[in-house]
């Protein structure tokens, strides 16, 4: 995957953080995503930069906030004019209970 762009949700704990570490010495570009702010992850985020040549971005959104998805969006066109993988890792809605 060198020089492909890699969209990474749910980045900051977990498997998304352990995916992030992997993908860091093997992507171009990777934006990862979580709900905690830039400065909440910055140690995180150095740790990661540190482990590969990519170039990393980080974005925070609230996806249970239809308008920080949509912003999400947006920053990785701004970012990017193609995303070549999506790891969709990010936690879902709590359940509704409807049957």
């Amino acid at each position: 995957m060198p020089g492909s762009t890699v969209v990474l949700t749910g980045a900051t704990s977990g498997i998304g953080e352990a995916t992030a570490r992997r993908l860091a010495a093997t992507t171009g570009r990777l934006i990862l995503h979580g709900p905690e702010s830039h400065a909440e992850v910055a140690p995180l985020l150095r740790e990661i930069a540190a482990l590969g040549g990519a170039e990393l971005h980080y974005l925070q959104a609230d996806f249970d906030d239809l308008d920080d998805v949509v912003s999400l969006a947006a920053r990785v066109r701004e970012l990017t004019t193609s995303v070549d993988v999506l790891v969709n890792n990010a936690a879902g809605p709590a359940p509704s209970g409807a049957p």
